[in-house]
């Protein structure tokens, strides 16, 4: 128990040092953004980028979404195939690495509808590596979760390799969900800002805020399990 605690009380300690050097960052990046606010170069380049971006990545979005509105009856056979049966490696195999197919699949219609536009919309070449740098975040984000999707197997108890309860399996991949969601996020965000001119400073603050973020969803992960 006391072992625990300590662990726990280290964490948190952690935690405060990490708010710390983030709160010390902030100067740095509210100059930065000073800084591009005053620059006409860099604001038609954030211009430029910001619907060429949201429609890259808007064309992205939809086509993983209609894949996976697609597939649906695919994954509606597989959780009921699932369901039955004695359970062996021989038989587990295939539907595991069918469900994880299944996941991968809209991830690549996402990369296929967002990378092919760019020869349509012509960006400059910060708003494509800006807009290269977000979809590629994105897509190891999501691979890594579909790979975190098969080792839970939240829709099935007989495909799970890491042994929990179907309450367990669901707060784990909700909370890898969120942490996912904001460390890609950031990282993306403070990319984008390097290259359309922030400083080392800011890029450092964003990328300190982020683990901060991180850092907290993880005490609470923590002290909640």
């Amino acid at each position: 128990i006391l072992l625990g605690l300590s662990g726990r009380i280290g964490t948190v300690t952690d935690t405060l040092l990490g708010a710390a050097r983030s709160v010390a960052d902030l100067p740095s990046l509210w100059t930065g953004l000073g800084d591009l606010a005053r620059d006409p170069v860099a604001r038609a380049r954030i211009l430029d980028a910001s619907w060429k971006l949201a429609l890259l990545l808007g064309a992205g979005f939809a086509v993983e979404a209609l894949t996976i509105r697609l597939l649906a009856a695919p994954r509606r056979r597989l959780d009921a195939a699932a369901a039955e049966g004695r359970w062996t490696w021989l038989r587990r195999t295939p539907l595991l690495l069918g469900g994880l197919l299944l996941d991968l699949v809209p991830i690549v219609g996402f990369a296929l509808a967002a990378l092919s536009l760019f020869g349509v919309v012509r960006p400059l070449p910060t708003t494509q590596l800006v807009g290269l740098t977000i979809g590629q975040t994105y897509i190891g984000a999501r691979a890594a979760f579909a790979v975190a999707q098969t080792l839970f197997s939240p829709r099935s108890e007989h495909l799970r390799l890491i042994p929990c309860s179907d309450e367990a399996a669901a707060a784990w991949l909700s909370w890898l969900r969120l942490i996912l969601l904001v460390g890609v996020g950031g990282y993306a965000l403070a990319e984008a800002g390097l290259l359309f001119g922030l400083p080392w400073s800011a890029y450092d603050a964003i990328i300190n805020l982020t683990l901060l973020a991180i850092s907290l969803f993880m005490v609470q992960v923590v002290l909640r399990h």
